[in-house]
Order: structure tokens, then sequence, then C-alpha cells
């Protein structure tokens, strides 16, 4: 997790170790457009809020 300007971003791998699902799962939904993320030189990173909307939205099921 790394926090830029008072917002948390986290990693591919961390969220996909929050959902309990494969880096590919997650890079797939990025890819996509189902994830908002951020590109900080190499690194992809994927804001909270994001995240917390992702799973308030009831989507995150289909991760399973």
């Amino acid at each position: 997790m790394v926090e830029f300007d008072n917002m948390k971003y986290y990693s591919a791998q961390e969220v996909a170790e929050m959902f309990n699902v494969s880096l590919r799962t997650i890079r797939r939904y990025l890819k996509a457009g189902k994830l908002e993320h951020k590109k900080f030189g190499k690194s992809t990173l994927i804001p909270e809020y994001t995240i917390k909307k992702y799973m308030e939205s009831g989507n995150n099921a289909d991760m399973q």
C-alpha cells in the first residue's frame, strides 16, 4: 500500500490477495476497465476508493 495526497493506493497483487483471486484476474479487470487504476512509472496502482466502490456495487461476486 502506498499513500499519496491523503489517498491509499494498492498494487494489483495486494488487490488480488484481498479478493482471494489470481493476479491474472485483477489484470483482466484492469484491462476491461472494471477497476480504475493509475500508472506510476512501471507500477499499476489501484485507489482505495475504487476497491470500495467495486465491493459496494456487488460486482465482486463475479471474481469468485
